[in-house]
């Protein structure tokens, strides 16, 4: 609705508002009216997620990883978002040539997370593979 935009426009300005010594009087007000903004008005997108997550990881896929259930509804998301479907999506052609290479099974996290005796360090990043970590999702930034 046009009155959710203006409402978040507002409290966006006020939030980014500084007086004349620099200062926002109105920070802490206008936080708490950004984060009650973002909360959900009802409970139909979480369950809507859970379906999804029940859909992905049936009782045939009962062995499915988190980071690979985290992956499908990320990509699942991402494409809705892009209001295309995995039919019609177009991969980069620097993807394509990664395809089948070792390259494409790697990722990088950073350095200051503990490392895996398998892991290869350089002097900024570590590189591991997929298999390193199951389900530590939330520390693997992917470069």
């Amino acid at each position: 609705p046009v009155h959710a935009s203006n409402t978040l426009k507002l409290w966006s300005e006020v939030a980014n508002y500084r007086d004349a010594t620099g200062e926002n009087p109105y920070h802490d007000l206008a936080e708490i009216a950004l984060a009650a903004l973002s909360l959900p008005h009802s409970n139909a997108d979480v369950e809507r997620t859970f379906s999804n997550m029940n859909f992905v990881k049936s009782k045939l896929r009962n062995k499915m990883k988190l980071s690979t259930l985290k992956a499908i509804l990320t990509i699942k998301y991402g494409l809705k978002r892009q209001n295309t479907c995995c039919a019609s999506y177009e991969l980069p052609s620097d993807i394509l040539r990664k395809i089948g290479t070792v390259e494409a099974y790697s990722y990088k996290i950073s350095a200051r997370e503990p490392e895996p005796s398998t892991s290869h360090a350089s002097s900024s990043t570590v590189v591991h593979t997929a298999d390193d970590y199951e389900e530590d999702w939330d520390a693997i930034t992917i470069e």
